[in-house]
């Protein structure tokens, strides 16, 4: 299809006439904005006006040749125009924080705290309605015994025991710490929670210390410094020093910006980054980081560490070009594979995919000009016929080097592995210092065709909306930014470790952390991303024993969420909340708000230190009954843990529908929901309930369709010498 002729208006700012304005939903009541240049809420439109000269003019198919490329000295230029090298004070650092990124970062670490649909069921006999939610009594609002409610009788012929004389170091209500029987003889036995759970019998020898197998129990607020000065650990050396973890975070403070990462200046300057650039909104440049278009060595940036991306997806298409024997001396006529058109053709299939994928797999309805499917971006782009072609031939692998079945180093995920390997090799290259918190899960992607038998690459999904069948990789990231920093594609052919063969999460943490081994302090690979061993947080598919004890004994740090058929083995099931609870128990919604059970153990390591001191890590299991029983498995990562009510709120106090209400919290539960979010929104970045907290990522993502839609050949000059 052809390319739409450009009129002498393209290249004129558009008039205060011209202008589209667009308002948002909470901007409908200001009045409209009109300027001679593109107003931020223009910029942030979902598929800005082609006409307003809001794109870079570099970056738009019809603009003059002459004005197209890209060079080092117009970015050296640009740099001292916008005061980069010391004129003003601004840094790219401030110029990031300044910018709709931040924003969406803050709201949220607003909305962290209870996120979990399934933990906000709230009714008006627990909500408040009012204008002022900080004012709000929530110790006055959480669920309590019916007013009516009498404790049954004492059933004394059954050896019950009076509640006053029964061992409840929690402080929990007799309303749902309720005696159990047992079923065959009737006769007494405890008293448990709703989840089945029950105290720990005190030790008489060592002062009524509550342990068990080396593990220690708190039923109320603990701190590790008080367990070491009450000798809770009796193995412990006098002089044993108290760890402190996770150095730098409070309570009050779980995520401080001394653990967080950074990207690298003087790199990003090099490569032409400016303040200019991020205040222009030109997410080629930032795409391009990642996935460079043209060849790093061949770029005019000083020492390019990237990985090329593009360039090698050209070379690979072609030589499988050749090998078909298209484009030779017999068939019809096939052009050469060029950098352009396969940037072209990635954005055609991701703006697809943003349009709602509302074609049905049907994507030539797309070049249709008659057709409700029909865009004019990717029409515009290359001809279907052109992307049939592309289709055909478009390569990430080269075929006559990879490793065949059978042969070593052989990976299943060959075909599909470079893409992740260029993209995440670029995020560590171009970042000065990694974050000290990391989040880990599993992304997932639909895919109905047929797998290599017997690799487990290719897989029946279950509990994932929209799947039912696909591949799977797990990928660990940033806990306060979108940068990933190792992956692991999910299938049955990894060597992994023998005695941890089936059991597929703990074999993925343990292969991810040592990938990131190389990068930390004393590793061999560069750059330095971590000065010392990370805190990662993980749900509970990777929980276990066998997991945390091998990340406590290399002197790492993480929080899990623990499966029930995988509580610490050297805990009686009973000591901790196992049990579901009955869909809407009234004793157990009051017993939601009841205090954790925190089990502590000190670990010693069968290594010392440079001066002989003997090596310990630190598990601690904080169990808690929430919508059913909760647990969660730390090592190396808590230094307390407290019981408190978080506030949560909906509507909006103008027209008085504002509602608040408390949920159960505690110290280790925060700091899970603190640090797992980043990944929870990749995965759910289509519900509306995420969708709202990360607009600015979205807009940005809309932008970088739009410009790979439109990028003709002016992409080749893009940071290079001579072209490609």
């Amino acid at each position: 299809m052809a390319t739409p002729t450009p009129t002498a208006a393209d290249n004129v700012p558009p008039s205060s006439e011209s202008a589209d304005t667009f308002h948002s939903a909470e901007q409908q009541e200001l009045e409209p904005i009109v300027a001679d240049e593109a107003t931020p809420i223009q910029l942030r439109q979902l598929f800005p006006n082609p006409h307003l000269p809001i794109l870079p003019l570099y970056l738009r198919h019809f603009v003059d040749r002459e004005t197209v490329p890209l060079s080092l000295n117009d970015v050296e230029e640009e740099n001292e125009d916008e005061g980069i090298d010391g004129v003003d004070d601004d840094s790219v650092e401030d110029a990031f924080e300044a910018s709709v990124l931040t924003e969406a970062v803050l709201q949220r670490d607003r909305d962290l705290v209870g996120n979990e649909d399934d933990d906000v069921q709230f009714t008006d006999a627990n909500a408040i309605r009012g204008l002022d939610p900080d004012a709000v009594d929530l110790e006055g609002k959480i669920p309590k015994p019916p007013d009516d409610w009498s404790p049954p009788a004492l059933k004394e012929d059954q050896n019950e025991r009076p509640f006053e004389t029964v061992d409840n170091p929690g402080g929990w209500d007799r309303y749902y710490f309720v005696p159990r029987f047992d079923k065959k003889t009737g006769l007494y036995q405890h008293h448990s929670t709703p989840t089945k759970c029950r105290p720990c019998p005190p030790d008489q020898e060592r002062d009524g210390l509550r342990t068990c197998n080396g593990w220690v129990f708190y039923y109320q607020d603990w701190k590790l410094v008080d367990s070491w000065k009450q000798s809770s650990f009796s193995f412990l050396p006098e002089d044993a020093p108290v760890p402190v973890y996770r150095i730098g975070s409070t309570p009050s403070d779980p995520l401080p910006s001394s653990r967080k990462g950074c990207l690298n200046y003087n790199l990003l300057r090099r490569m032409g980054l400016s303040k200019s650039r991020l205040k222009r909104h030109d997410p080629l440049f930032f795409l391009q980081l990642l996935l460079p278009i043209c060849r790093p060595d061949a770029s005019d940036i000083e020492q390019d560490p990237r990985l090329p991306y593009y360039s090698n997806v050209m070379t690979w298409s072609q030589s499988y070009t050749t090998k078909l024997g298209l484009g030779g001396s017999y068939g019809h006529k096939f052009k050469e594979v060029m950098i352009p058109e396969i940037v072209r053709f990635d954005g055609a299939l991701i703006r697809d995919g943003l349009l709602g994928g509302a074609t049905d797999g049907a994507m030539y309805r797309r070049w249709k000009p008659d057709d409700a499917g029909y865009d004019q971006y990717i029409g515009a782009s290359l001809t279907h016929t052109r992307f049939l072609q592309l289709k055909r031939v478009w390569k990430l692998n080269d075929n006559q080097l990879a490793k065949k079945r059978g042969e070593e180093g052989y990976d299943p995920a060959y075909k599909y592995d470079f893409i992740f390997q260029a993209m995440i090799h670029n995020v560590r290259v171009i970042s000065e210092r990694a974050s000290l918190d990391l989040c880990g899960d599993e992304t997932t992607w639909g895919h109905q065709g047929y797998g290599e038998k017997g690799s487990g690459v290719l897989e029946r999904i279950m509990n994932k909306p929209g799947i039912t069948k696909g591949m799977q990789t797990v990928l660990l990231c940033d806990a306060y930014r979108f940068r990933i920093y190792a992956y692991h594609h999910r299938h049955k052919m990894h060597k992994g470790w023998p005695e941890w063969s089936k059991k597929q999460g703990p074999t993925e943490v343990r292969s991810l952390m040592e990938t990131i081994s190389a990068y930390v302090d004393g590793g061999a690979a560069l750059p330095l991303l971590w000065t010392s061993k990370p805190h990662t947080t993980w749900d509970n598919h990777f929980s276990g024993d066998e997991v945390m004890n091998w990340l406590g004994t290399n002197g790492y740090s993480a929080t899990m969420t623990c499966r029930r058929d995988r509580l610490p083995s050297d805990i009686p099931r009973h000591f901790l909340h196992h049990e579901k609870t009955d869909p809407g128990s009234k004793p157990a919604k009051c017993a939601r708000f009841s205090q954790p059970v925190t089990a502590v153990k000190v670990y010693e390591i069968d290594a010392s230190d440079a001066n002989d001191n003997k090596q310990y890590y630190t598990r601690v299991h904080v169990s808690m009954q929430s919508t059913s029983s909760t647990n969660f498995s730390t090592v190396n990562a808590m230094n307390e843990n407290k019981k408190w009510i978080a506030k949560k709120d909906r509507g909006r106090a103008i027209n008085q529908t504002k509602r608040v209400w408390g949920i159960e919290m505690n110290t280790a539960r925060q700091l899970y929901l603190k640090t797992t979010l980043t990944l929870t929104l990749l995965e759910d970045v289509r519900a509306d309930r995420y969708c709202r907290l990360d607009v600015a990522q979205v807009q940005d993502l809309q932008q970088i369709i739009q410009v790979l839609a439109l990028i003709e050949e002016s992409c080749v000059g893009y940071g290079c010498r001579d072209g490609v």
